[in-house]
């Protein structure tokens, strides 16, 4: 592919990934990888993942590092982090064997202790190395004396007898080496035991974090749920204070109230009391008054020269007039009923002119109390009189 089709090749992706909504960031490094020679089917590995920028910027650096499929699937398919993805990609720089990294590689080992692991089997995987690269060294040694005794073989016996000699040192080394071999398998095996122990080790402990954890979060979400209940329940308790203070405050009013409202009840039946035995005194006095009245006379009057005809008077008290009054309008005891309706019934101005009006048009006791205990307003009082007055004129 030439310089001009991969370039093509960049635009029209990091279009079509600008459209599907990618951050500035993820293009910028699909156009850099582009730039450095990876096609597009090794670039969609990332970047149509859904995984962050740190994550995307990782396998980017695998995927210029190395070809090593099996290394590439386990990162893309692991969903390690990316601080644990640097680890891997570290040790797979340093020549470490991608299935001896994914024998370790554990997407709930932290970091720090991966890093840890890999190191121990870096190590490991040195001295076997090393150990093997020694190896030749000794046999080529004893390859050059054997060659150089060869050359100078002959009919002497001696001579050959060393060579034999030497053949045997050969067989010593090579069996030297072959325990030093197996010595730093057995040590490698064991060295994977450990380190499948400590794996072991670490996911229980991973396990009983993540439990812990829970716990926690879950003690902490009750503790405040607790605290949101305490808070709204001394809400609801200083409500129901006031609302008891106010109650408290009411019923002091209102038996106030009462007290006062008794007392004036009290004032009012005396009040009755002595009109009614007012109004008794007053029907005896009129009838005397009217016995004793005297006939008109005649008096001077001062400037005129003459007599002029007066006519006797008798002067009567407000008090009288009203009871006299009363009788007239409703007989007996029918004002002191009326009265006793009109108390406590809490009528406004208006009404209470409305009744004056019942009263003033004719309509008898029991209509009248009908007006005040109807509940009505003072138009309503009003068409209501209208109503009994229109009634009786057609009777």
């Amino acid at each position: 592919m030439d310089n001009d089709t991969s370039k093509k090749e960049m635009n029209r992706y990091v279009q079509e990934l600008r459209a599907k909504g990618c951050k500035n960031a993820v293009l910028q490094l699909v156009a850099g990888d582009f730039e450095y020679g990876l096609g597009r089917e090794q670039i969609k590995r990332y970047a149509e993942k859904n995984w962050k920028i740190e994550r995307m910027e990782q396998f980017s650096k695998a995927l210029r590092m190395t070809d090593n499929e099996d290394f590439l699937s386990m990162l893309e398919n692991g969903n390690f982090g990316a601080e644990q993805m640097e680890v891997l990609i570290r040790f797979m720089g340093k020549g470490l064997p991608a299935q001896q990294i994914e024998s370790v590689a554990n997407r709930d080992m932290k970091p720090h202790a991966m890093q840890k692991a890999l190191q121990k089997v870096y190590e490991a995987a040195e001295q076997a190395k090393k150990a093997a690269e020694k190896e030749p060294v000794f046999i080529k040694e004893v390859q050059e004396r054997i060659d150089a005794m060869v050359d100078g073989i002959g009919d002497n016996k001696d001579f050959l007898l060393k060579v034999m000699d030497k053949l045997g040192s050969i067989d010593q080394l090579q069996q030297s080496n072959d325990d030093v071999r197996e010595s730093l398998a057995k040590t490698i095996e064991q060295k994977d035991r450990e380190l499948e122990e400590q794996q072991r080790s670490n996911n229980k402990l991973a396990v009983e974090c993540a439990e812990l954890r829970t716990k926690y979060f879950s003690l902490q979400e009750r503790q405040e749920n607790f605290e949101q209940e305490k808070a709204a329940f001394e809400q609801e308790k200083e409500g129901i204070a006031r609302e008891r203070n106010q109650l408290l405050e009411e019923n002091k009013r209102l038996g106030k109230e009462k007290e006062e409202l008794e007392k004036k009840i009290s004032e009012l039946t005396e009040q009755l009391s002595k009109m009614e035995k007012s109004d008794m005194d007053q029907t005896n006095g009129d009838t005397e008054e009217g016995s004793s009245e005297k006939a008109d006379y005649f008096a001077a009057v001062k400037g005129i020269g003459q007599m002029v005809h007066v006519e006797r008077t008798v002067a009567r008290r407000p008090e009288r007039l009203m009871a006299l009054a009363g009788k007239k309008i409703f007989k007996g005891k029918s004002r002191v009923n009326l009265i006793k309706e009109l108390t406590g019934k809490g009528l406004n101005p208006e009404q209470m002119e409305q009744v004056k009006v019942a009263i003033q048009s004719g309509l008898n006791e029991q209509e009248v109390i009908d007006i005040i205990n109807s509940g009505f307003s003072a138009e309503e009082m009003a068409q209501a009189i209208e109503i009994v007055v229109a009634d009786k004129m057609y009777q």
